[in-house]
């Protein structure tokens, strides 16, 4: 990484093995929630008698249960670039442990949202010989991700303090030293950090990730239409923008919270900030991208409150409609309140990364 200089943790930094246990223990709660959520979400006696197995609290694990183990698999293989009697950059530990707070997140809220399913007792005339168990597996699990993310504070505290600076380098800087070590015979215009390949997806990480949102879309509607057999053509475009709404939004919020792609032009330097409508219209598609599946979850809740009596939606097109329209207005008034609350000095005129 030229011309930019790169802040260093030492070796024997007091920080690196509360780090490394934090970590660690990041990918063992993964394991954890994973083997939980395909048990009480996948096997149909199990699922019969769980107080989540229906929306919205169905619809919260059916996405972290994709999400939690993708994070996690990514800081691994990052992990393998850490050598323990060497000296770190300091901003792939910052980003490590980023990483690893985002997964704990994620089992986090599906804890919170399985816990108030139980609390509300969701589905309470189904609940059976199981429903004991699935409730006391909680248990441990919510134990794990408490103790993991107090392991986690603890790391970022014993961090050197770096303020609101912004961290040198970026995953894709580290892509290319995996690149470097696993595939050395590639050509240079593949493993190059500025230029070449690495350098492009840099350069239009928003373009990218649309596209792997698109991917991770069909092929969830996929998985979903052949485990529930289902027929509708709309009601299968209706998943696939919903999936699309969650796996876009994550991979936005992801490139924002794990600096995934740090904009640079040619020689390294940044681009200048968003200008004032940029901003405001990225914060509206944030919202509305996820506004979309909370009103996809949320469905009949919204629709009785709509219609002024107790309703649910009882066809796809009411789903469709009420999902499109949800992301257009909360889109649209984010976009406006953005726009409102934000300095118009702080207007840039270059473009940022596409």
């Amino acid at each position: 990484m030229p011309d930019r200089k790169i802040e260093m943790l030492p070796a024997d930094h007091a920080a690196r093995p509360t780090v490394r246990v934090a970590l660690w223990l990041s990918a063992v709660l993964a394991v954890a929630f994973v083997a939980f959520g395909y048990v009480t979400t996948q096997d149909k006696a199990v699922r019969a008698g769980s107080p989540w197995q229906n929306d919205p609290y169905d619809g919260v694990i059916s996405f972290t249960l994709f999400l939690v183990p993708a994070v996690i698999l990514l800081m691994l293989v990052r992990m393998s670039l850490r050598r323990g009697g060497e000296p770190q950059p300091l901003f792939r530990i910052d980003q490590l442990l980023r990483a690893s707070v985002m997964g704990t997140v994620l089992v986090a809220a599906t804890m919170v949202t399985d816990w108030l399913a139980v609390a509300v007792r969701a589905d309470r005339e189904v609940w059976d010989h199981h429903t004991p168990w699935l409730v006391a597996s909680l248990v441990p699990l919510s134990v794990l991700t408490l103790l993991s993310a107090w392991l986690q504070v603890r790391a970022f505290r014993k961090l050197p303090s770096r303020g609101d600076q912004r961290s040198d380098g970026d995953w894709l800087d580290d892509l290319k030293a995996l690149m470097d070590r696993v595939a050395p015979r590639l050509p240079a215009a593949l493993r190059s950090g500025e230029g070449g390949a690495i350098g492009f997806v840099r350069g239009h990480i928003v373009a990218f990730a649309a596209l792997l949102s698109v991917v991770s879309s069909l092929g969830y509607t996929t998985i979903v239409v052949v485990s529930e057999s289902w027929t509708n053509p709309l009601l299968m475009a209706t998943v696939v923008g919903v999936s699309f709404g969650v796996f876009f939004a994550f991979c936005l919020l992801s490139n924002a919270v794990l600096h995934i792609a740090v904009p640079r032009d040619g020689s390294g330097r940044r681009p200048a900030p968003m200008g004032r409508r940029q901003r405001a219209a990225y914060r509206a598609l944030i919202a509305g991208l996820i506004a979309m599946p909370t009103a996809a979850f949320m469905r009949d809740s919204i629709w009785s409150l709509l219609m002024g009596h107790r309703d649910e939606v009882s066809t796809a097109g009411q789903w469709a409609g009420l999902v499109a329209v949800s992301g257009l207005v909360v889109g649209f008034a984010t976009f406006f309140i953005a726009l409102a609350a934000s300095k118009p000095q702080a207007d840039a005129p270059e473009r940022p990364s596409r």
